[in-house]
């Protein structure tokens, strides 16, 4: 009786190339990346930069055993979720950080209503009016810089302390923002 591949442990054992196994296991990696990520809304980003980072690498990646794959796999996906230092952070995640957006709780709502999903910037300059001088300037300084980092070595203020000032004016607007368009 021969041995299907499956069966097959001799030191030569067969193994599939990385992109034959990603091919045969996409759907599972993918409904992994989903439990991972809790269904974020960066997670096909995530999942595809992950392969694009992994097929970069497909040559090393075709000696680990087809067992250890996925488990590797997820590793990597772990570590591009939650790190604030990987690819995935600087080519995807910090680059729409940097805009600033509200939640899109009431996707429902058409167009017809007149509801506007997002303020503009004069909507936002103009509420900012009433929020305390130095929330307001570190929120403007956020805007035009881009990072809380930049903010603090601008205004030598500690980087927790304007990201905290930050958060709040943020949250006052969303907050505001929603009362407009009930």
């Amino acid at each position: 009786m021969e041995k299907t591949y499956w069966q097959n442990t001799e030191l030569n054992e067969l193994r599939m190339t990385f992109k034959e196994w990603l091919n045969l296991e996409y759907n599972e990696l993918r409904r992994i990346t989903e439990n991972i990520t809790s269904n974020h809304r960066l997670t096909d980003d995530l999942f595809h930069e992950v392969i694009l980072q992994l097929l970069n690498k497909s040559k090393d990646l075709d000696k680990i055993p087809d067992k250890e794959k996925k488990y590797f796999f997820i590793s990597v996906i772990r570590l591009n979720f939650y790190s604030k230092t990987s690819r995935f952070h600087y080519k995807i995640r910090k680059p729409t950080d940097v805009w600033f957006t509200f939640d899109e709780r009431d996707e429902g709502k058409e167009e017809d209503e007149g509801y506007i999903d997002k303020p503009d910037l004069n909507w936002v300059l103009d509420e900012l009016k009433t929020i305390h001088w130095l929330r307001r300037t570190l929120f403007e300084f956020w805007i035009e810089e881009g990072t809380i980092t930049k903010v603090s070595e601008k205004t030598k203020i500690n980087k927790n302390t304007c990201g905290g000032y930050i958060r709040e004016v943020k949250e006052i607007l969303q907050q505001r923002w929603d009362e407009q368009n009930k």
